[in-house]
C-alpha cells in the first residue's frame, strides 16, 4: 500500500509581476514582437511617468536606449514572441489570450502566491476572464492568485511594462535590420500556441 505525499505546509510568499507590451506592427509590417517582463520586485510596478524609449532616433541608433537595455535584459528574465498577421486573424478575439499564456510558458519562477499581469492597453471584464482562464489551463497556475491590471499608457505609468515597451521595439528594430527568423536560437523567445 502506498502512502500518499504529505502535503507541503510551507507558505507561499513570492509574488511576480508580469510586464506585458508589444510593437503594435502588424498594420504596417504584418509581423510584431511581443514581449513579458518577469520581476518579483514590487518596486518595478510603483506609479511613474515614464518617457518611451527607442532604439532610433532621428532614423540613428540611440546609444543611450541600447546598452542600458541590453545590461537590464541580462539582469532579468523575460520571454518573446513574434507574431505575424495571419496569426492574429486566425485567432480573432483570442490573439492577446493566446500570445500572453504563450509568453508564460516555462515561466521562471514557481510556487507564487499571487501573480499579477500588467498590459498595456485597455482590456475589458470578459477579455481578463479568459486571459485568466486559458493562462490558468495552459501555463498550471490557479486562476485565484491571477490577478489583470490593464490600462491605457500602463507603458508610461509601470516601470514593468515600460521595460516590455522598450524591449519589443529594440528586438523589433535591431533585429529587423536582419530579420526577426534570426531570433530563432534565443533563449527567451516563446512558441505562439494555438487552441
Amino acid at each position: 500500500m502506498s502512502r500518499k505525499p504529505r502535503e507541503s505546509k510551507k507558505k507561499h510568499t513570492r509574488v511576480l509581476y508580469i510586464g506585458f507590451d508589444e510593437t503594435n506592427h502588424l498594420d504596417k509590417y504584418n509581423e510584431e514582437v511581443r514581449v513579458a517582463i518577469f520581476s518579483p520586485f514590487e518596486k518595478d510596478i510603483y506609479l511613474r511617468q515614464l518617457p518611451k524609449q527607442r532604439p532610433f532616433h532621428h532614423g540613428l541608433p540611440n546609444k543611450h536606449y541600447s546598452e542600458p537595455l541590453e545590461q537590464i535584459c541580462a539582469d532579468m528574465d523575460y520571454a518573446f514572441l513574434t507574431a505575424r498577421i495571419e496569426d492574429h486573424h486566425r485567432l480573432r478575439g483570442d490573439f492577446t489570450t493566446f500570445t500572453t499564456a504563450s509568453l508564460l510558458q516555462d515561466m521562471p519562477y514557481e510556487n507564487f502566491k499571487e501573480v499579477h499581469l500588467f498590459f498595456d492597453g485597455k482590456m475589458d471584464f470578459p477579455e481578463r476572464k479568459n486571459v485568466i482562464k486559458v493562462v490558468s489551463n495552459l501555463c498550471d497556475i490557479d486562476p485565484e492568485i491571477i490577478k489583470v491590471r490593464a490600462g491605457k499608457d500602463f507603458d508610461r505609468k509601470y516601470p514593468i511594462v515600460n521595460l516590455a515597451d522598450s524591449l519589443a521595439y529594440w528586438l523589433f528594430y535591431v533585429n529587423k535590420l536582419n530579420t526577426l527568423e534570426q531570433l530563432s536560437q534565443d533563449p527567451h523567445r516563446r512558441r505562439l500556441i494555438f487552441p
